[in-house]
C-alpha cells in the first residue's frame, strides 16, 4: 500500500459526491489501476446499472495531482473514471513532483480552489490545523469496503492523519516494484530466500555479518532507491536497532 493520498477540499462538495469519489479512489486502490484504459467494454447491460446508480452531475471539480498526470493517455483515463464511477466531472491540473507539496500548501495559502489533491507522504498537519481539508472518518464509517482497507492498513491511514482524525486515502501504486537478490550469495552462506519480513531482517543481519565487502567493511545487505524521489537510501549498518 503505498503512501500517496487524497484529501478533498472543504468548502465545494455534496456529502453524496464525497462518498461517490471516495468510492472510486477504493475502485482504483483495489484494482492496482495505473492510468491505463480498460481493455475490455462494459457491457450495455452493466452500462444501463451505472446510469441507473449516477449522482445528478456537479459541473466540474480540479483535481490537483503530479506532473506524470500530464501524460494524454492517463490525463483522459482519469476523466473517464471520475465522469462514469463517481458522476462528476473533473479538471486535472498539475505541479512539478520535484516540489509537489509546497506547491500544494502555497496554492491553499494563496487562496486557489482545489477540491481533491494527490499529496504524498508530506505532513498534512498545516492543511488540517487550517482547516484547508475535511476529516474523512464519517464516510470511511460508512463504507464496508473501505472500512475493511483501513483495517487491512493502518498504518497507511495513520499515516495520514492528524490528531487522530483521518485526511487522506492511501493510494496502492500499480507499478511493478520488486527486489533483486544475490542468490549467489545466500548459496554461499546456506541461506533460504526469505518467506516473511522477520526473516528477511534476519537475512540481511547474517549478510551483513558473514560476506565482507571487496574492501573488508561490512557488507550494505539492502540498498533501495525511491524512484520519485531520486535518492538512494542506504540501510545496512542499522539492524542492530528495533525496526
Amino acid at each position: 500500500m503505498g503512501l500517496a493520498i487524497i484529501f478533498f477540499k472543504k468548502e465545494f462538495f455534496m456529502k453524496k459526491h464525497i462518498a461517490a469519489i471516495i468510492a472510486l479512489f477504493l475502485i482504483l486502490s483495489l484494482s492496482g489501476w495505473a492510468g491505463g484504459k480498460q481493455e475490455e467494454a462494459p457491457t450495455p447491460e452493466a452500462e444501463k446499472q451505472a446510469e441507473k446508480k449516477a449522482l445528478p452531475p456537479m459541473a466540474k471539480i480540479i483535481y490537483l495531482t503530479t506532473d506524470y498526470h500530464d501524460n494524454p493517455d492517463i490525463h483522459d483515463a482519469w476523466q473517464d473514471a471520475f465522469k462514469n464511477i463517481a458522476g462528476v466531472e473533473a479538471q486535472l491540473k498539475t505541479v512539478s513532483s520535484k516540489d509537489a507539496g509546497e506547491s500544494m500548501v502555497a496554492m491553499f495559502m494563496g487562496g486557489e480552489k482545489l477540491d481533491v489533491i494527490k499529496y504524498g507522504e508530506d505532513d498534512i498537519s498545516p492543511l488540517a490545523r487550517q482547516e484547508f481539508i475535511i476529516p474523512l472518518d464519517k464516510f470511511i464509517e460508512n463504507s464496508p469496503e473501505m472500512k475493511k482497507l483501513k483495517s487491512m492498513f493502518p498504518s497507511s491511514f495513520a499515516a495520514h492523519s492528524w490528531n487522530g482524525v483521518v485526511y487522506g486515502i492511501p493510494e496502492r501504486s500499480g507499478s511493478n516494484r520488486g527486489l533483486w537478490v544475490r542468490t549467489d550469495i545466500l548459496k554461499e552462506l546456506g541461506l533460504s530466500m526469505p518467506g516473511t519480513l522477520d526473516e528477511f531482517v534476519d537475512t540481511l543481519k547474517k549478510i551483513r555479518d558473514n560476506y565482507p565487502a571487496a574492501d573488508g567493511s561490512r557488507m550494505f545487505p539492502y540498498i533501495s532507491k525511491t524512484y520519485h524521489h531520486g535518492y538512494i537510501a542506504v540501510l545496512g549498518n542499522y539492524f542492530d536497532v528495533s525496526l
